[in-house]
């Protein structure tokens, strides 16, 4: 094994020991903007030529290894980094359209199998295939103390716009509570994490990218059966089906579990070849690979030829610095991409870059305590979108900020006559703007996750994600119209304007149900709510909810199936326990009434 000398970074507090352990084998030296790392950055003030000149003397990096541009934020002037310089890319479905531009200051992109082919159709064709993680043989671990208390157990994110398909799959392994220990958590971390891996028999997973993610490695060094799913685009080249885990498809998940758990001597001996075979993966060897691959893909002589951030405009770069910023997990990231903004002296005459310093205005007065600092902010906001409808009249994006914030401001009456505007306006609107200026949002919602994935998916054709942009802005803007309606009481108007919204924002469900059953269109409440629940499988208030409706319309067929699904819901899922004995009580009353009448 080479010995390589590698400039690794940016990684979190909680992250270095567990980077040290896994480089160790390198000469290697630590980069971040938080505690604990070898060398120290500011976002804010802290060059890439000053990250460097805090180098041992004599010691230069043969790769400088950038984890997760996605989420952490890129020092200034890394683009001219003299040395190999690779970037990481992990959760590429949750950021790159705000990073895309950024990634073109890299000598070589290592991503899944799925990222490559998205960044190649993006023109990206410095991008090459990596397995990016692995597991920590210092925490996951077999414990032989713990019971298995789980036939079949699931942790993991369960926010239902990051992860709704994988959700869909966790009910159907919830409806077979009533014949298992079934339990889905969400929260878990650390120690626990690995004591609940090692009370499951087996470990369902489900990958969002089609790769190879952290429990295909943490579950089967735990002790647990991994159960993943067969058209994973990455888990054949390390893994064999019923040798080293268990793959499962839309028509036989039931009976895959059934099998497995009905044969623990198989299942047992699957579980030890798992376990040995995937000490070959600890982040360590892992890491060894990464750090080969890297420098690898990059010979010497081509160190910057691939790199194009700098044929990018003034403004272009700008934006891609600041729209990465944002992306950002960086404490103090609006600040930071404000720093970069003003570096740019026209930004007064660029519409796009007006739209964005509103946003950033937003951002911070949204986040700020200080009355003051929120009112001048607001008010900083409201003269750029002012100034970046002015420069282009047809700036939907930039009038759309504008409605929202005089939404969140309790502007109403302004707010309606924007929010029409800016529905007028979004079919005329340039393709560049609707793709290049920033929508105010929040965090990971139904439109940021779903914008990522239309990015993801037509970012190679501009006026196609354009397009795809253009409804899901129609969508916000429906939802704000739809709020001053029923605020109003305009209940016909309300349900027009909420229903057009309803894909991005299935929250609208339950007060768009108390309208339509407030003018009887009773079936359309039940099919709404219907809906919901298909998009939102584990979210329990859609089920209280329709149960309520189906009750009282008498719809008792219906009633019983909802009722004994979301009790299915409830017994695997600790955190929907609470729900129990409401779907009880329904059922029971439901009982009776049955008995009653016969």
């Amino acid at each position: 094994m080479q010995r390589r000398r590698v400039l690794f970074g940016p990684v979190t507090s909680g992250e270095v020991e567990r980077f040290r352990r896994a480089l160790s084998s390198h000469d290697t030296l630590l980069f971040s903007y938080t505690p604990g790392a070898d060398l120290q950055y500011d976002p804010q003030n802290t060059t890439f030529e000053q990250i460097l000149e805090q180098l041992p003397s004599g010691w230069e990096p043969e790769v400088v290894l950038f984890w997760s541009p996605e989420y952490h934020p890129v020092p200034s002037g890394l683009e001219h980094c003299p040395y190999r310089l690779v970037a990481a890319l992990g959760d590429w479905n949750l950021g790159l359209w705000k990073i895309c531009d950024t990634l073109r200051m890299f000598d070589h992109i290592l991503t899944d199998k799925h990222g490559v082919q998205v960044l190649q159709r993006l023109g990206f064709q410095n991008a090459s295939h990596a397995k990016l993680y692995g597991y920590d043989p210092h925490l996951h671990r077999r414990l032989p103390d713990e019971p298995k208390l789980y036939d079949v157990g699931f942790v993991g994110n369960l926010n239902h716009a990051v992860q709704g398909e994988r959700a869909r799959w966790l009910l159907r392994l919830a409806r077979l509570s009533e014949k298992y220990k079934i339990c889905i958590a969400t929260g878990l971390y650390g120690d626990d994490y690995v004591r609940f891996l090692n009370r499951c028999k087996i470990t369902f997973n489900r990958s969002i990218r089609g790769e190879m993610n952290m429990r295909a490695y943490e579950a089967p060094a735990c002790g647990s059966l991994l159960l993943y799913e067969a058209d994973n685009l990455e888990v054949h080249d390390l893994y064999q089906d019923g040798v080293h885990c268990a793959f499962y498809d839309e028509q036989n998940l039931e009976q895959v579990i059934d099998h497995y758990l009905a044969h623990e001597e198989l299942r047992e001996h699957i579980v030890e070849t798992a376990w040995q075979h995937v000490q070959n993966y600890s982040y360590a060897e892992q890491f060894h690979r990464l750090i080969q691959h890297a420098i690898e893909a990059v010979p010497e002589p081509l160190i910057g030829k691939a790199r194009t951030f700098c044929k990018l405009n003034d403004s272009e770069r700008i934006r891609a610095k600041v729209h990465q910023c944002v992306q950002s997990s960086f404490a103090k990231r609006v600040e930071a991409a404000f720093d970069i903004l003003s570096r740019c002296p026209t930004i007064e005459n660029d519409p796009v870059l007006l739209n964005d310093e509103a946003v950033l205005c937003l951002m911070l007065a949204s986040e700020h305590s200080n009355h003051a600092v929120q009112i001048e902010c607001l008010q900083r906001a409201e003269q750029c979108l002012q100034r970046a409808i002015a420069l282009e009249p047809t700036h939907a994006v930039a009038m759309m900020n504008y409605a929202l914030m005089l939404y969140a401001t309790g502007r109403l009456a302004e707010m309606e006559g924007w929010a029409h505007r800016a529905l007028k306006s979004l079919p005329e609107c340039p393709p560049t703007l609707l793709r290049d200026a920033l929508p105010w949002s929040p965090g990971y919602d139904w439109f940021y996750v779903e914008s990522e994935r239309a990015f993801a998916e037509t970012g190679h054709s501009p006026d196609a994600f354009a397009r795809r942009l253009l409804g899901f802005y129609m969508q916000k803007l429906c939802f704000i119209l739809g709020e001053l309606y029923a605020s109003r009481d305009a209940l016909h108007s309300a349900i027009h304007m909420y229903q057009r919204a309803f894909e991005l924002h299935p929250q609208l469900a339950q007060p768009l149900t108390d309208m339509l059953w407030r003018l009887n269109r009773h079936e359309e409440a039940v099919a709404l709510l219907e809906r919901a629940i298909e998009r939102e499988p584990l979210n329990p208030d859609h089920y209280v909810k329709l149960a309520a409706l189906l009750h009282e319309v008498g719809h008792t067929t219906r009633l019983y199936a909802l009722c004994r699904d979301a009790l299915r819901l409830a017994q695997a899922c600790p955190h929907l326990a609470g729900y129990r004995s409401f779907f009880e009580r329904i059922m029971s009353a439901d009982d009776n009434e049955r008995a009653t009448a016969s």
